[in-house]
Order: structure tokens, then sequence, then C-alpha cells
């Protein structure tokens, strides 16, 4: 290795050295002074709450991708973000082109931010808060009015629930995604699309509405319970039983379903894997079960 290399790398140690010193007795002193140094309020529990609040006039499209943590998605009288124990250095949060983005998936080069100046990293302090702090609970509460006119509310889970309740009186897609974990949807309502896709867990939607509903899941079960309506709904489980209680009688829908298993209607085994509807016209009703039965009540 070349002298100056060597005096680069001494050099640079230092500096980080010199910036964990300083960290570390700016966050002392401030505690002894009862002074918060990070963006953050605590809560009864002692849970650190960054909160973000949003202009509906202004905002287009809600997207949040989390790593590990639940997501409810919530009717709210505020149209705001609550966002719990994720710190602020590790994750993108902020408005931009009429979208309101949380992302805790991405890598220390995508929090880097690079503009005329040259080079920052302004997360550093938050970082090197991190590495002492007991790991808590991760979560985030979004909050939307009712009726907020928004395009596409997009949640992307890889490990944590999805729970999106009393969302009504909306034409935004609602894209809910789960890699291990289980999504609950109740007592919401779109005249658009509803596309829920996951993993490993359960799903189970309750007394809801979307003009087109799409729900996949790789490995659980699929739930539709009563008070769920649609115009057009596809139910596919590769892993899992599919159940769902209609609003009206199945000989209404144009229907086609299949099981590996047996399918039955209303409590009555059809001694078939197939199962077609006559009707031509009207609600149409696809499922799927590859591997798993499929239960159908009206």
């Amino acid at each position: 290795m070349k002298p100056a290399s060597i005096i680069f790398l001494v050099l640079s140690v230092l500096i980080v050295a010199g910036g964990i010193f300083l960290c570390r007795e700016a966050e002392e002193r401030a505690l002894e002074a009862d002074i918060e140094l990070f963006n953050i309020s605590r809560d009864a529990d002692g849970n650190r709450v960054s909160v973000m609040e949003y202009d509906p006039a202004k905002m287009e499209k809600i997207a949040i991708d989390l790593k590990q943590g639940n997501v409810y998605v919530r009717e709210g009288a505020e149209c705001k973000v609550e966002i719990y124990n994720l710190f602020e250095g590790g994750y993108i949060k902020g408005v931009s082109s009429n979208m309101l983005q949380i992302n805790d998936t991405l890598g220390i080069m995508d929090i880097i931010k690079e503009g005329a100046q040259g080079i920052s990293f302004s997360g550093l302090r938050n970082i090197l808060h991190d590495i002492k702090l007991e790991e808590g609970e991760k979560w985030i509460n979004v909050y939307v009015p009712r009726g907020t006119a928004l395009n596409a509310i997009q949640i992307t889970v890889l490990e944590g629930d999805i729970v999106f309740d009393g969302i009504q009186d909306t034409n935004a897609d609602v894209i809910l995604t789960a890699e291990n974990g289980n999504i609950t949807v109740k007592n919401s309502n779109t005249n658009t699309r509803m596309q829920i896709s996951c993993t490993k867990g359960n799903v189970q939607v309750g007394t809801s509405f979307a003009n087109d509903m799409r729900i996949k899941n790789a490995d659980g079960s699929i739930t539709v319970t009563e008070g769920t309506s649609f115009i057009s709904a596809d139910l596919h489980s590769t892993k899992g039983d599919i159940s769902i209680t209609l609003s009206q009688n199945i000989g209404k829908y144009v229907a086609d379903v299949s099981a590996s298993m047996h399918i039955s209607v209303d409590g009555t085994p059809l001694g078939t894997t197939t199962f077609t509807t006559a009707a031509t016209t009207g609600m149409k009703l696809t499922v799927r079960a590859e591997d798993g039965k499929v239960e159908i009540n009206d």
C-alpha cells in the first residue's frame, strides 16, 4: 500500500472515531438537559414516534415499503402518518411528485444524497444513535379522511401484517402486498381496483367493495366474509383453502370455480372439483384453489 493511501486511511479512521465520540458526547449532554436531539417524540410506552402531515389536495398516491413491522391504514379526521420505532437516518420519507412515500427497504447508498455541493449523508448521527438502542416493535399508522381524492394507496411489507380498515368513498387503486404476514381488509370500498398479494400468510376481506377485486395467495387461506361485494373478482390460492360469502345467490354470477379438493355451496359438497354457472351476464367470479378446497356461501 502506498504511503499516501495509508495516511488517508488513518485520517479516515480518526475522523469517523471523532464523529462517533462527538455524537455520543452530544447525546449524553442532551439527555442530561432533557433535550431531544432527534426529530421524534415518545409516547407513554416509550416508543419513538415521528409524525408526517400531508395535504390531501396535493396528494395523488400514498406508497409505503416496509422491511419489518405492521402497517395500519385507517380512516382519520386528519391527514397524517405516524411512524413508530423507525430511525430517521435509515429510511426515506417525504412528499414529491404528488406522492407521499416511506421506504426503509433501501440500502445505505440510497440515503446518500448527491447534489450541486457534493455528496452528503445526513443519517449518520441517527444510525450511530441506532446502534445502542434496543430493538423495538415497528409499525406505521396511515390516516386517510373519508373521501380523500387519491389515485392509489400502495402498501408493501416484507415481514409483518397489513390492516386496511374503514377507508370509504375513494377512487384509489388499493394495492396491498405482504411477503410474510397476514392481510386484513374491512369496512372499506373503492370504485376501482383492490389488488391483494400474499406470499405466506392469510388474507381476510370483510364488509368491503371493489369494482375489480383480485386476491392472490401463495401459501395460506383466503376468506371473504359477509357484506363484501364486487363487480368482478378473481381469487387464487396456490396452497390453501378459499372461503367466500357472496352478497347474492351464486346463480346470478358468471362463476368459474375449481379446487384440488372438494367444492361446497351452502355447506353441500358438489362431488366435483370444478363448477360453473349458466349465467352469461352479471358479476364475474373466478376462484382457483390449486391445493385446497373451496367453500361458497350466499
